[in-house]
């Protein structure tokens, strides 16, 4: 939306954005009303003016068989009752398009943020994955969202429905006189009552939509990893998680529940309620019942009934929950983005990095900083750090430098979380630095430390659709050690291995990454632990084969926790808790 981008332009120089006036903006001028109270007032005089032509005739004053007189009762009666045909068929060939102009405006608010949500979570940077879970983004697109639907029905009620009830006030005050006051007492009480309710439904919103984010994740971390529950026999205590997630959430909703019980409860007695009320009061102050005021009274009480107690009160409950869903789709839509031509930002300098300036600049930009060479990566002073939601700060890296030159294996060593993955979302621009410069010359190649797999066949999985070289196609998969396996697949590389992979082994789909990799082509190569999941056989011949053979020209940064084959890389840097505690050659490492 056009309208949305201008609150991000807001948001990025410094000023507040907001969802709901580029929703409104977009949406708002084409919403209208209608107001049906002309009815209860031809009634009104419908039944007077037969009470009096009624009361005419009794007494001989007007001969039923007379010639019809525009002017008279009896015309009066025919104007009555035609007004009343006409407000019926106007509300058949307004109220219906109108509502059903509210529902598409409700589906085209639903797509348009649908829309934006699924464009802003192909834009997300590494830092902001961190606090956005795969269920939160699901529960956005099949929960929020569909808040949009029925709210847009009823919101115009928030307005129209005061200034109904004040309209039909100086109706009743025509009918009844004072007494109508009786009866609206209940109602203007009902008022301040809505707003509390409205309040509650918010609260118990966030609550539930919480819940369900939690619940979501949780069967998005089940259902992948079902093979291993099974092995392990270990359905009841996941089950019993899924349970307790499911009846959390249960709870809640049953609290919504119950506050709209109370609405739909008030409704069916509110009417009975107001008009005793104020026909009693009618009654005991020496008021006379007829017809007319009788009929006319129990008709806009009917009306201020559907208003203020049905129309009203889903009008605030599906309000309110719309403007939480808006608030949790703008808080994601303001997440952090992955910005591929970042050139300059400005930074604080971190003390100790040799920096005398206030500010320094940051060049993440890929570039060629060696024309001589085909390839080079450059890492001087890199410091990056994660704010979690709650505003803690996390040190991820701390001054780290190293060169990788072509043909030359930088292996790069430490304990979980020290950083090593870190560093390679650094030198993708995945993860923003704060202070220190990334340089690349070249093409960048990355094998994920979580193998990435689509449903199609093998070969699709490594092609990924590039133009088929025989030779070169051959060659990747023999350096990755994926010809036995092929032969062991029943249609070898036209095996179609399922979403993630299934029907590979953890050791296969991440053979197939590094294939995918290799073929591909780059300068440089990122290949973050691709060791772990093969055996001892199969790592040795990917390293010598691959890493050292196949590569041996590139540029090359391999991280892994295998020390044997560390003795053979160019250059080792070793992270402890961000920082790098050691760097050089295996020889220099065993000086020091």
């Amino acid at each position: 939306m056009l309208n949305w981008e201008i609150e991000l332009n807001k948001h990025k120089r410094g000023q507040k954005a907001s969802l709901f006036k580029a929703c409104f903006r977009t949406f708002g001028p084409r919403y209208h009303c209608v107001i049906r109270l002309a009815i209860p007032v031809a009634l009104g005089l419908l039944v007077h003016y037969l009470s009096e032509w009624q009361l005419l005739v009794e007494k001989g004053l007007v001969d039923k068989n007379a010639p019809f007189d525009w002017n008279s009762y009896r015309a009066y009666i025919y104007y009555c009752s035609a007004v009343i045909c006409v407000v019926q068929c106007i509300n058949v060939y307004v109220a219906h398009p109108y509502f059903f102009e509210c529902y598409r405006m409700g589906m085209e608010l639903r797509v348009a943020n649908t829309n934006l949500i699924y464009n802003k979570a192909l834009k997300l940077s590494n830092s902001a994955m961190r606090n956005t879970t795969v269920g939160t983004i699901v529960n956005l697109l099949s929960n929020d969202v569909n808040r949009f639907d029925i709210s847009l029905v009823y919101a115009h009620y928030l307005v129209v429905g005061p200034l109904q009830m004040v309209v039909i006030i100086g109706l009743l005050w025509w009918q009844i006189g004072v007494s109508c006051l009786a009866g609206i007492a209940v109602m203007v009480l009902y008022i301040p009552f809505q707003g509390i309710m409205g309040h509650l439904f918010s609260k118990i919103r966030i609550s539930s939509s919480i819940l369900t984010d939690d619940r979501l994740r949780l069967m998005n971390e089940i259902i992948p990893a079902m093979r291993v529950i099974k092995m392990y026999v270990w359905e009841k205590p996941f089950g019993k998680l899924v349970q307790m997630a499911r009846v959390r959430e249960i709870k809640a909703i049953h609290k919504a529940m119950v506050l709209r019980s109370i609405n739909l409860s008030i409704f069916f007695i509110s009417s009975k309620l107001i008009t005793f009320l104020c026909l009693i009061v009618f009654i005991l102050t020496d008021g006379k019942l007829t017809a007319q005021n009788v009929f006319v009274s129990l008709s806009l009480i009917n009306q201020l009934r559907d208003v203020m107690t049905l129309f009203f009160p889903y009008a605030l409950s599906l309000g309110a929950e719309s403007l939480i869903s808006l608030q949790r789709i703008q808080e994601f839509l303001l997440s952090e983005e992955y910005v591929p031509n970042q050139k300059q930002i400005e930074a604080n300098p971190n003390a100790g990095n040799g920096v005398s300036e206030k500010t320094k600049t940051i060049d993440t930009s890929v570039d060629d900083i060696d024309e001589e060479s085909k390839c080079k990566i450059s890492v001087q002073n890199i410091s990056a750090e994660h704010t979690s939601k709650d505003g803690a700060v996390t040190h991820i890296l701390n001054n780290i430098s190293f060169d990788v030159n072509p043909g030359k294996l930088t292996v790069i060593i430490g304990s979980v979380g020290s950083g090593k993955t870190a560093v390679l979302m650094a030198i993708l621009k995945e993860l923003k630095i704060k202070s220190g410069s990334v340089s690349v010359s070249g093409k960048l190649g990355y094998a994920s430390q979580e193998s990435w797999i689509f449903g199609g066949t093998v070969k699709e999985n490594i092609l990924f659709g590039q133009k088929f070289d025989e030779r070169k196609y051959t060659r990747v998969v023999h350096v990755a050690a994926l010809d036995e396996d092929l032969k062991q697949l029943p249609a070898g590389d036209q095996t179609v291995v399922g979403d993630r992979g299934v029907t590979l082994s953890g050791g296969q789909r991440a053979r197939v990454s590094l294939a995918r990799t290799l073929y591909s082509n780059p300068d440089c190569y990122l290949l973050d632990d691709p060791l772990s999941a093969v055996d001892s056989a199969v790592a040795k011949h990917i390293f010598e084969k691959c890493i050292k053979g196949y590569l041996s020209s590139n540029c090359v940064i391999l991280v892994t926790h295998q020390l044997q084959f560390i003795k053979a890389a160019d250059q080792i840097v070793v992270l402890n808790e961000g920082k790098c505690i050691a760097q050089g050659d295996y020889t220099q490492l065993l000086k020091e």
